[in-house]
């Protein structure tokens, strides 16, 4: 089986490069976007990866909550497929470790080949996400950017959402029960992974002043596709996209949560972001199996 790993970091290099170490391997190939405000040590990154193919497309700026955050995706989609057929496409953010080894993982897909590993939410209504797309978000992707001049423009856009909301706009009238949503990260066959990217430039429009449509974009265009049938677990979100998240603590991992991640079963995890993620990760590599 050949892989592609397509991988989104802006900051914890430190864990990149773990990551990055872990998946070298001749069977994977490996697409890397890198923030472009972000100040990184291009040359020691690629350096971590000495079998597998390593690809670092061209740099954009990325916004939490933003349509960026989609485009960039499709921006590694796309290099992705021009290099030419590989049976499953991984989306990881550069934060996000295997839990298993390689070996594993690709046992694993060979057993499953076929299936999609996306993951939906069903604990949660339309009610609780429409207005994601229902409005325009504007100024929402300075949240996690805050300073002086970003507190005013995220003012006003609380204001512009609020005057919408005051006078019933609805920007998806007629539509609401198109959309779904999930887990941002997936495993996906290749010809889910050219869908995504035929199918986009026709959503952008939705999309553009969403707010965290990357939850939205790719649930959606699989629950009204073909490739919906072959979706690994519709009924458990993360079991079905194979990864383990925590909600706690910020969401980082701590070295208590090992025992947990190991016994979890699944392939990836995230986030390695404390301080002793590096610890984290070897004693998780100690305690794999062959």
């Amino acid at each position: 089986m050949r892989f592609a790993y397509l991988i989104m970091a802006h900051h914890r290099f430190d864990v990149l490069k773990l990551l990055l170490s872990d998946l070298d391997d001749a069977r994977n190939d490996i697409y890397l976007h890198i923030d472009s405000e972000s100040e990184a040590d291009i040359d020691s990154i690629k350096a971590c990866v000495t079998v597998s193919r390593l690809v670092c497309i061209r740099r954009r700026r990325v916004y939490w909550g933003d349509v960026s955050q989609i485009e960039c995706v499709i921006d590694l989609l796309k290099a992705a497929v021009s290099d030419g057929y590989h049976d499953y496409y991984h989306f990881l953010a550069g934060v996000e470790l295997p839990v298993p080894s390689q070996d594993a993982i690709h046992r694993f897909f060979e057993a499953h080949q076929g299936k999609e590993f996306i993951g939906f939410d069903t604990a949660n209504g339309p009610e609780k996400y429409l207005d994601r797309v229902m409005y325009r978000h504007y100024f929402r992707k300075y949240e996690r950017r805050y300073n002086r001049y970003t507190k005013r423009l995220l003012l006003l856009g609380e204001r512009l959402l609020a005057r919408q909301i005051q006078k019933g706009k609805n920007r998806i009238r007629g539509h609401e029960d198109y959309y779904r949503k999930g887990d941002a990260k997936w495993s996906v066959t290749h010809d889910l992974a050219l869908h995504f990217i035929a199918r986009y430039p026709e959503m952008k429009p939705v999309y553009r002043w969403s707010y965290c449509g990357d939850e939205l974009f790719f649930q959606t265009e699989v629950y009204h596709s073909r490739f919906y049938e072959n979706v690994y677990d519709k009924e458990d979100e993360f079991a079905s996209s194979m990864r383990y998240a925590v909600w706690t603590g910020q969401g980082r991992l701590t070295m208590q949560d090992v025992d947990t991640l190991i016994q979890s079963g699944r392939l990836f995890a995230r986030k390695f972001e404390s301080e002793d993620a590096a610890e984290i990760f070897a004693r998780l590599r100690e305690r794999r199996s062959a």
